[in-house]
């Protein structure tokens, strides 16, 4: 009887018995299905190829993304985080999936599957972002001053440290960090005025320290 669906091509018949041996026909074919908008079917192919080979990073990335853009997030995390068992390069994705759906602490321990010598500017940078949202303000010191490191240092790493040394009680060193945000012309608008405001109330805060040392003497 009729099932709704297009019958399936020869093509595709002969790329799924080919796939019994060889997992890259199976993507292929899944490839194929995606392009044609037949993701429902896509999925479970992906699944299948997971199942027999859970270190084909591109179905891997393939099935979370699909998973993603079909409103199943934390399908797609649980994906992520099963590649991150197997490949330190599922950390990032599933760290700022877990980020995005609320588990902060979570994405600071699955992001740190990848060794700090091994992170690039943007993980560290990530890593400090996640670690100063956790109060854990010495270690995001630490991770923005490794992503700083680098030559193509982006505006918001600055802001970031800054906020870091703010949040560790070192106004002066902050200050500093700010200034630094504040002289790159890349830095956003609505990031420079939030390092305005920062340094505000940096100085008021300063001032209030001053005022309270001079009612005391």
């Amino acid at each position: 009887p009729p099932t709704g669906e297009a019958p399936a091509t020869v093509a595709e018949v002969r790329a799924s018995s080919a796939s019994r041996s060889d997992p890259q026909a199976e993507l292929a074919r899944a490839a194929d299905l995606i392009a044609r908008g037949r993701n429902s079917e896509a999925m479970p192919l992906l699944e299948r190829i997971l199942a027999a080979h859970p270190r084909q990073a591109n179905a891997r990335q393939a099935l979370a993304t699909l998973q993603f853009e079909t409103g199943q997030p934390l399908r797609s995390l649980a994906t992520l985080l099963d590649g991150a068992a197997l490949d330190a390069g599922f950390a990032v994705p599933a760290a700022q999936l877990q980020a995005a759906l609320g588990d902060v602490g979570g994405a600071l321990a699955t992001l740190e599957r990848v060794p700090a010598a091994a992170r690039t500017p943007a993980q560290h940078a990530l890593h400090g972002g996640l670690a100063h949202r956790l109060g854990r303000h010495a270690l995001a010191v630490d991770s923005y001053r490794q992503a700083l490191r680098s030559p193509q240092a982006e505006a918001v790493w600055w802001l970031g440290l800054g906020l870091a040394h703010e949040g560790a009680a070192q106004p002066e060193a902050a200050r500093a960090a700010l200034k630094q945000a504040l002289a790159q012309t890349s830095l956003a608008p609505e990031q420079r005025s939030f390092a305005q405001q920062r340094l505000l109330a940096i100085r008021a805060g300063d001032a209030r320290v001053e005022s309270v040392a001079a009612a005391a003497r």
